[in-house]
């Protein structure tokens, strides 16, 4: 909203889940009748994929039929949606990426989109103490360019406000402190102290005042320097860094 944008709330939970699942169902009975004949020559050594023709052989003609109608009385249901809320702003996934490589993830936020055929772009967000937690942003079908318009938009957007926030925590103060903080280790022969104020250290950076000319560099040089600033904060007086 401070940038300009116009914002309402919509309820399509309950739309977003049905689409789910009549995407999967689609996906499960063509797929199972697509690879039924490697199924039968391969089987198990199919791995997952045995399991979606063994599951998807199970789906009934009329419930796959079902689906299917559904799916287009969606689209034309979302076609008149979008007219009043042209770019619709949803999460990308149900949280935070999962670790490791074992799974990409759920991708029951995604599904939906899939079926419907409309453009979908993801911009990350900052997720404390995980990994980034995308916003997906999707428009009815042929506006590709302006997903794409309000999808930079939006991260500019959110550039700014995380730059803000840097420029608040980096206040002179504690920058005051946290320099007489190193002067004295240094001087005690504080060997972490004396690395910060090599000619790599952090400290070195050309400029510690943040500006927003160059808002991705910008944004990673101010993260740079507030871990360097936090991490040579003292934890109690004498405790060193």
């Amino acid at each position: 909203r401070r940038a300009g944008a116009s914002i309402r709330s919509i309820d399509i939970a309950g739309m977003l889940v049905k689409l789910d699942e009549a995407t999967t169902t689609v996906m499960f009975y063509e797929g199972a009748r697509f690879h039924q004949q490697r199924y039968n020559e391969h089987g198990a050594k199919l791995a997952d994929m045995a399991d979606l023709v063994r599951d998807g052989l199970l789906i009934s003609v009329d419930r796959y039929d079902e689906a299917r109608r559904y799916i287009a009385e969606r689209k034309a249901r979302m076609t008149e949606m979008y007219k009043a809320t042209p770019v619709i702003l949803v999460p990308s996934a149900t949280g935070p990426a999962p670790s490791g490589l074992a799974s990409t993830g759920d991708a029951r936020m995604n599904a939906p989109w899939t079926a419907l055929g409309t453009p979908a772009i993801s911009i990350p967000l900052p997720v404390r103490g995980g990994l980034p937690l995308g916003l997906q942003l999707t428009a009815e079908h042929g506006e590709d360019a302006r997903v794409i318009r309000t999808a930079v938009r939006l991260q500019a957007s959110l550039t700014e406000a995380r730059l803000r926030t840097l420029r608040a925590q980096l206040n002179p103060h504690f920058l005051f402190n946290t320099l007489n903080t190193i002067a004295v280790l240094v001087r005690d022969g504080d060997k972490t102290a004396a690395r910060l104020v090599e000619p790599h250290g952090f400290l070195a950076h050309e400029r510690l005042v943040i500006r927003v000319a160059d808002e991705k560099n910008e944004t990673n040089r101010a993260s740079g320097v507030m871990s360097g600033l936090l991490a040579v904060k003292p934890r109690t007086p004498g405790s060193g860094l």
